[in-house]
């Protein structure tokens, strides 16, 4: 205001107001209002100050069951890539997940976003989906619209991990999600959510 006016009088009040409604506000609330509104949004979100009782991995992850899985197998293999029908892809979006494990017999390969899966629920022309592990080698022969690349950049953990070296994890590196495996075997994954609510 006083830059604005020149008014040099201002500056007191100014200053006594500011300093009186910030020691009104830490006295209501701890929380600053960026924290409140993360809070009162539900979103998932680890504070620094965020820390967790002595347990392990196996007793807060999510399991994962095959049905929620895309499943690869060596005789929908061709060309480098693995064919999986349509149909398939639409029963697996009537679940609500943000995106599926990719396994293939077996063993887990990556991870797939649901956004990049979403499109096939309205492409009815499409009658099977390519999904491809190399980013490197990309056919001609296949239409974009009908490619999908598997993420294996995701972090993996055992499950007699401590909690805490999974919450740093998650603090430090910004992480969604981390995937459980033991020998390559997917059991189950942890987020965010699972995180704040089992700890």
């Amino acid at each position: 205001m006083f830059e604005l006016t020149g008014v040099v009088s201002y500056i007191l009040p100014i200053m006594i107001t500011i300093l009186i409604s910030k020691f009104v506000g830490e006295l209501t609330e701890k929380e600053s209002i960026y924290n409140a509104l993360i809070i009162e949004s539900g979103f998932p979100y680890l504070s620094k100050e965020k820390s967790t009782q002595k347990d392990i991995v196996k007793n807060i992850l999510t399991l994962v069951t095959p049905d929620t899985c895309i499943n690869l197998n060596s005789n929908q293999y061709e060309d480098g890539y693995y064919k999986i029908d349509h149909q398939t892809i639409k029963t697996l979006l009537d679940f609500s997940f943000k995106g599926f494990p990719v396994l293939k017999n077996g063993l887990f390969m990556g991870f797939v976003p649901r956004d990049q899966l979403q499109k096939y629920k309205t492409l009815h022309w499409i009658s099977e989906v390519w999904f491809s592990m190399d980013l490197q080698n990309v056919s001609n022969s296949i239409d974009d619209e009908q490619l999908v690349f598997v993420g294996n950049d995701y972090l993996r953990m055992s499950e007699n991990q401590d909690v805490w070296v999974l919450l740093e994890y998650f603090k430090r590196l910004g992480l969604k999600y981390v995937f459980i495996v033991e020998n390559q075997r997917l059991i189950g994954m942890v987020t965010k959510k699972d995180l704040l609510c089992r700890t």
